[in-house]
């Protein structure tokens, strides 16, 4: 564990508060009284707002009643005596009485009861009643004047001294303001005492020796038949007493209330009734003027944190007052005279051992002004968890303490019937199914347990159970029902907290449908709102715990059974007392167990407004239970400060947005198809709301384009603040935007341009372009470079001359590999008169002419490449000369055949090989195609 030596210093620095508020002398006038003595006190807190002489010594007069009825009231609430009681007037109690003092009438042997007897001592303010009372209280005056005494010093006076019961004068008989507002505030805080001394007329009933007597009371402020006239009666005001003797004075205390501000004046020592009552009314006029109550501690204010250790783990625990002080101020008070001084309890290193038990005083604060004690309250932990919820959207308006793991205690009951009307709303079950009593019902109850004294046997509607455990809440009535839904009550509460499950309660585990103390019996006040908000869905879950009473007829002519609920929201006769019902309350559930506190879970709805509270681990303080205060502060709160407020309207314009191709706009405009509202503060700033605008055209980088019509929807909008988000709405046009047909056809045309099919089309034509000039150049490079080649090459020497004239020959050159596959040569020798024929591939070929005498070809140089590869296919002999007419000759016989030549010099006489001819076989398609024309 860590060092805590300075931790003390470090607590009491932090947890002491800065100034808060005090009335301030010269802030308020102070008012006109010309009483010697007047007093003016705050009956909510006894806190003095004006004094006169406040300490000065006094004669009470018959003021001095206050405390002899206030004895007789103390006496009937102990039991030691009765209103009813009847008390004979005796001889001791009408002595020593002065003739000229106040009197009913009342003789001795006279029969009144102990009430009329009061009556008669307040209202019409008889001495002899007062003696009376006296006797029958304590058996003597003098021991009840000793018991007047021992009263006023047991409620703090120290400057008073009672000779007799009535007031007459005694100058032993004494008192001063500041101790008898004391006496006078004990007094008023009897209801008994203030119904009496506030009556204005009363009859007393005829008795064995006296007519009806009709009472009068003698103070003026609040009787119009008072001795002193009616013109003092005073709006709000309300008892005590009057008093009057020569030595007093005329003396008067008296109530007062008005817009909630409640006060006690005193006056004494007045010349005359008239300044008695004027004084007094002033009096109260100043204070209402000026003065108003300003609370200055709350349950809701959290003065620090303590640390707190528990299995050697240290946590911290915040701390609240645990209930609230409010003072009464004036109304220009700036709250900076008064501070808070913080004690904790706390051990030497300023630790508190745990675990904690809800309400554990942890320390004390105390409210002090130039060194005096106005009021101190004991500090406790705050609430373990508490939450308000907007019941419409589930939306949490405040939190604390949502984390930490609590045990529901009764409200487990919600989930119970939430399974319940479940299964009802199914079909499974109907609420008028009659379910039988049987002894499984105690299943886990404990000494603790609420029981609805059901008989074994006895036959319930499912209706009727479900009132006995969500209004009394009967754990019996709860097994019955999870027996009676499920079959077995583990089976129910399996299903508990699968259900649980379902509605996203992480931290939830139930064990019982009773919510009986188990460790394992656990939930968040999160979840257990989670629960409560899906129960507050069904009309008939809320038809039930919303329900006041309920009565159930009585069987066989019993009387009936009336159930009321423990909700004090909705049930000003609950078990918690009066006091809490709540405007707007409708349900749900309270709790309460040692380890769990009290809890409230409660919906509410005023003006539209529908809320849920949760309030777990709350304390109880006298009457108070800081459950309902609470949340009614929490309702409070939201109900003053927050209201449903649109913040999107389906009217504005949330966007502009650009449109292609239209013919009256380039853009329209995005509105909201429906308004969307929030419960929000009524100062809240629009700027924290942010808005997700979507447009569903724009997505993927695509383009809005017209034709739009109005109201058409385009996109969405989310709204949120912070990360909550209030909802999503579509977006439509405002207004419509044409086609134009001019844009449109330039905008296919730049579409088809622009797309896949078009680019690669016009790639493929680039390339192959740029292929055919690439073939051309390189095809341009290779022929100059074989005409270089050519022309650099040796030519042929021409053949020899023949002696004798040589018929032209055309002579056809083919390359080797042509040559190879050529016809052996033959002779070519024909007649003079045959003509030259010149074969062509697709020509037959001509009968041979007659054989000649083969002729050798002339000698072909061996350096000539290109003349080695030819071949001589045919000869065209020059033109012969003029014919020579000779003798004819007789024929001569066939020549033999010729032997065949070397493949390199085929005869002429064989027949030539159908080729193309040369000038076709060189040509240059390519040049000709690039030569200029002529």
């Amino acid at each position: 564990m860590k060092n805590f030596r300075f931790l003390p210093l470090f607590l009491s620095v932090c947890l002491l508060m800065g100034l808060l508020c005090a009335p301030c002398a010269a802030a308020v006038s102070q008012p006109t009284v010309t009483s010697p003595t007047a007093l003016v006190v705050d009956r909510c807190t006894g806190n003095v707002i004006y004094a006169k002489n406040a300490d000065a010594r006094v004669y009470p007069a018959s003021t001095t009643k206050v405390m002899t009825v206030l004895l007789a009231v103390e006496a009937i609430e102990s039991g030691t005596a009765a209103p009813e009681d009847e008390v004979t007037t005796s001889a001791t109690a009408l002595q020593g009485l002065s003739s000229l003092g106040s009197t009913a009438g009342i003789r001795e042997g006279e029969v009144l009861t102990l009430e009329q007897l009061m009556y008669c001592a307040m209202v019409s303010s008889a001495n002899e009643a007062c003696n009376i009372i006296a006797e029958h209280i304590s058996g003597s005056v003098s021991d009840f004047i000793a018991l007047m005494n021992e009263r006023a010093a047991q409620l703090g006076c120290t400057a008073t001294h009672f000779a007799n019961t009535h007031g007459l004068p005694n100058l032993d008989h004494y008192t001063t303001a500041s101790d008898f507002a004391l006496i006078a505030l004990e007094a008023t805080a009897h209801p008994l005492f203030m119904e009496i001394c506030n009556t204005a007329n009363a009859e007393i009933p005829a008795t064995n020796k006296s007519e009806k007597r009709t009472l009068h009371n003698s103070n003026a402020l609040i009787c119009s038949k008072s001795i002193y006239g009616d013109n003092w009666v005073y709006d709000g005001a309300y008892g005590i007493k009057t008093g009057h003797t020569t030595a007093a004075g005329y003396c008067l205390a008296s109530a007062a209330s008005r817009n909630g501000v409640d006060l006690l004046a005193l006056v004494f020592g007045a010349a005359t009734s008239s300044t008695c009552f004027r004084d007094s009314t002033r009096l109260y006029d100043w204070a209402f003027g000026n003065y108003s109550y300003r609370e200055l501690l709350s349950p809701a204010d959290h003065i620090g944190s303590v640390p707190v250790v528990t299995n050697g783990e240290v946590d911290y625990v915040e701390l609240c007052p645990a209930t609230n002080i409010s003072l009464l101020l004036p109304n220009s008070c700036d709250l900076s005279e008064f501070s808070r001084e913080i004690t904790l309890n706390t051990d030497s290193e300023g630790m508190v051992s745990g675990p904690l038990t809800p309400g554990a005083v942890l320390g004390k604060v105390r409210l002090v002004k130039d060194g005096t004690d106005y009021g101190s309250v004991d500090l406790v932990p705050v609430s373990a968890a508490a939450l308000i919820m907007d019941r419409k959207t589930g939306e949490i308006l405040y939190a604390k303490g949502t984390e930490n793991r609590i045990f529901p205690a009764d409200t487990t009951k919600v989930m119970t019937a939430l399974l319940a009307v479940e299964a009802i709303e199914s079909g499974n079950i109907s609420l008028n199914d009659l379910v039988t009593v049987s002894d499984t019902m105690n299943t886990g109850l404990t000494n603790a347990a609420t029981r609805c004294g059901f008989r074994d046997g006895q036959m319930l509607t499912l209706e009727t159970l479900l009132y006995y455990m969500l209004l009394t809440s009967g754990d019996d009535a709860a097994n019955l029902i999870a027996e009676y839904v499920s079959g077995s009550v583990p089976a129910f509460v399996a299903q508990m907290n699968e259900r649980a499950a379902q509605l996203s309660c992480t931290n939830t585990n139930f064990t019982s449908p009773t919510g009986l103390f188990d460790e394992n019996h656990y939930t968040t006040v999160q979840d257990i709102s989670a629960i409560a908000l899906e129960a507050s869905r069904h009309a008939l879950f809320m038809r039930i715990c919303g329900a006041p009473v309920f009565e159930i007829p009585g069987e066989d002519g019993s009387e009936s059974t009336v159930l009321r609920n423990t909700n004090a929201l909705v049930c000003d006769e609950s078990v918690y007392g009066r006091g809490w019902l709540y405007d707007g309350a409708s349900g749900m559930k309270t709790g309460y167990n040692e380890s769990a506190g009290y809890c409230l879970v409660s919906t509410a709805e005023r003006d539209g407004v529908e809320l849920l509270c949760a309030v777990f681990g709350g304390v109880k303080d006298g009457s108070d239970y800081s459950c309902f205060s609470e949340s009614i502060s929490l309702y409070d709160w939201v109900y003053e400060n927050f209201s449903y407020l649109e913040v999107l309207k389906s009217t504005e314009n949330l966007a502009s947005v650009d449109v292609s191709l239209g013919s009256n706009s380039d853009y329209v405009n995005l509105r909201p198809t429906a308004s969307i509202t929030a419960l929000l503060p009524n100062d809240y700033d629009p700027d924290e709301f942010t808005k997700s605008i979507r447009v569903y055209a724009l997505e993927n980088n695509a383009a809005l384009t017209a034709p739009i019509s109005a109201g058409e929807v385009l996109g969405e909008v989310t709204l949120m603040r912070g990360d909550r988000v209030y909802g999503t709405v579509k977006l439509v046009a405002s207004a419509s935007v044409d086609l134009s047909r001019m844009q449109y056809i330039k905008s296919q045309i730049l579409e088809t341009t622009r797309g896949t099919t078009f680019r690669v089309f016009t790639a493929v034509i680039v390339l192959l372009f740029a292929a055919y000039l690439a073939w051309v150049i390189i095809y341009r490079c290779k022929r100059i470079k074989y005409v270089r080649a050519a022309a650099a090459a040796p030519r042929p020497e021409p053949p020899a001359p023949q002696s004798a004239p040589q018929e032209p020959q055309i002579s056809f050159f083919r390359s080797t590999a042509s040559r190879e596959q050529s016809a052996p040569a033959v002779d070519t020798a024909r007649p003079d008169s045959a003509p030259v024929t010149v074969l062509r591939p697709e020509q037959p070929a001509a009968p041979a002419a007659p054989a000649k005498p083969a002729v050798p070809a002339p000698p072909q140089p061996e350096t000539d490449p290109l003349l080695k590869q030819a071949v001589c296919v045919a000869q065209l002999p020059p033109e012969p000369a003029a014919p020579q007419p000779t003798p004819a000759a007789p024929a001569a016989p066939a020549a033999p055949a010729a032997p065949a030549a070397p493949a390199e010099a085929p005869t002429a006489s064989a027949p030539p090989t159908p080729v193309k001819p040369q000038e076709d076989t060189d040509r240059d398609y390519f040049e000709e195609f690039f030569r200029p024309k002529k």
